[in-house]
């Protein structure tokens, strides 16, 4: 599995984790795609 060297797609994961844990569902998607978008082949994880 390939990971971004600085490991921004990984804070963005975290991120979406976050907010998904507050309920917060549209700034969940943006976060997960945002960290898709950096990483593509994480996508199925």
């Amino acid at each position: 599995m390939e990971k971004d060297s600085s490991g921004e797609d990984d804070l963005w994961f975290r991120k979406g984790n976050d907010l998904l844990t507050s309920g917060r569902y549209q700034e969940v998607a943006v976060a997960f795609d945002e960290a898709v978008r950096i990483t593509p082949m994480k996508a199925d994880a």
